[in-house]
């Protein structure tokens, strides 16, 4: 972070806030540390993509290899298929959280240099030092995001359904 960039906010006395005035800071701070993020964004988005794709290749070929009509069949590959893409999606979260932590270390200046000069971490290091909280926030935060779609999904059902049962009545009136 730039050495004369203010981490506390100046107090506005009474006076209107001045949203303008913070995005340009924001703005300022992105593009002075633009290149220092990417560079740590850069290897973990791309192995992330790589997990994906690779997950989706297996399922394809999963789903190509079962007869067509006879998936009712074929429980074990059925579950395969989710623990393959359910498990990609947390491989994937846990890297964004990777990467999360490593840019915390550098934005809060965690990463300086103690002055020992035979040996420099790397941004990642702060994180991989807390390894095992890191892996919880992320099983944590998992769950809550699944725990949330699926009481989306439940909720879209429902009113699939109520829609549809309301839809079923009023055409049954009218046909009366």
């Amino acid at each position: 972070m730039d050495p004369s960039y203010s981490v506390v906010q100046p107090v506005e006395l009474g006076g209107a806030p001045r949203p303008r005035l913070l995005l340009k800071d924001v703005h300022v701070l992105y593009g002075s540390q633009f290149r220092r993020w990417f560079v740590i964004t850069a290897p973990t988005s791309l192995l992330a993509s790589v997990v994906l794709l690779a997950a989706d290749q297996r399922i394809r070929a999963i789903y190509g290899s079962i007869p067509r009509g006879e998936i009712q069949y074929h429980w074990g590959e059925i579950a395969e298929t989710y623990l393959l893409r359910f498990g990609s999606f947390f491989v994937s979260w846990f890297l964004g959280c990777f990467v999360l932590a490593a840019i915390a270390t550098v934005v809060n200046g965690l990463d300086v240099n103690d002055g020992n000069e035979t040996w420099r971490s790397d941004s990642y290091q702060k994180a991989r030092e807390h390894f095992g909280a890191l892996l919880l926030a992320a099983l944590l935060t998992f769950c809550a995001f699944l725990a949330g779609m699926a009481v989306a999904i439940s909720v879209g059902v429902a009113l699939s359904l109520k829609v549809n049962t309301a839809h079923r009545c009023s055409s049954a009136i009218t046909q009366v």
